[in-house]
């Protein structure tokens, strides 16, 4: 009897010795990371604008009056968002200070005053593109070899060139809010060249015309495209986050956001127009 007990407490012990695992100092390997992927993204931002609900667009069979003309004002003129042009999409995310991106505008805008307004409803300049030893030429032929060097040297960013085409001399004036601004005078075919050092948008008026209005959008990143209502425009990304900024003319901004994995594709339909702002 005392032979069977001792064996089956041997053999309970074996069984409890066979089931610990052994222990040991060595640091365990840690599981190897899945690989990223990095296949570009694309998204495709579709600009789509409406005329303001009520409004009776002008034909062919228009009532012309007296005049000869559409008795068409600037104010069914201003809400009529179905042809806009000047619309500024720009995208902040992952990659928004390569200067390699792809279709980055290479020169700094031209904008033209004339009796009828600013030549653009609007324009985007990068910020921070890298310096453009031509401009700086161009700029020395314009200001003076030494303004020009300092030009360069301070590295101001962008510009945009206004240049006044009427017969008279324009002043125009423009402001970010209250942290940046600008004001110009012009004689008559001058130009000249307003840089910009801070991110924002600002809004441009005529002094001599109240009715001229623009927009010029300093934005620091590489994911800029002007175009207008209807066009569908095409960014090619790194996988990540990134916020859609849509900025057109006479009315607020459109945001949205959009997130990629490696290889994705997306699309975002703009509704651009005041038909869907909040009534007061």
């Amino acid at each position: 009897m005392k032979v069977r007990a001792a064996m089956l407490a041997l053999a309970l012990f074996a069984g409890a010795c066979a089931s610990t695992p052994p222990k040991t100092d060595e640091p365990q390997p840690e599981p190897e990371p899945a690989p990223t992927d990095t296949r570009p993204c694309e998204l495709t931002v579709r600009l789509r604008a409406e005329a303001k609900k009520g409004l009776r667009v002008l034909g062919k069979d228009a009532d012309y009056g007296e005049t000869g003309k559409p008795r068409a004002d600037e104010k069914i003129k201003r809400v009529d968002y179905s042809h806009l042009g000047g619309i500024v999409v720009i995208l902040d995310g992952p990659g928004r200070n390569n200067a390699e991106v792809e279709d980055q505008p290479k020169e700094d805008p031209s904008v033209s005053i004339t009796d009828a307004g600013f030549s653009q409803d609007a324009v985007a300049v990068m910020l921070q593109r890298p310096r453009d030893d031509a401009l700086a030429r161009k700029l020395g032929g314009k200001m003076g070899n030494e303004a020009a060097a300092m030009a360069k040297s301070l590295d101001l960013g962008s510009s945009v060139k206004f240049t006044n085409s009427r017969k008279t001399p324009v002043t125009i004036f423009g402001a970010a809010g209250s942290k940046d601004s600008f004001e110009i005078t012009l004689k008559p075919d001058a130009g000249r060249y307003v840089f910009f050092r801070n991110e924002g948008v600002y809004d441009v008026y005529c002094e001599e015309d109240e009715g001229f209005q623009m927009r010029v959008i300093v934005t620091g990143s590489a994911y800029v495209r002007t175009a207008k209502s209807g066009d569908d425009v095409k960014f090619f990304l790194p996988p990540g986050v990134f916020t859609v900024k849509v900025y057109a003319p006479r009315l607020p901004m459109w945001t949205a956001e959009v997130s990629f994995d490696g290889g994705g594709k997306a699309e975002l339909t703009t509704n651009l127009g005041v038909n869907s702002l909040p009534k007061k």
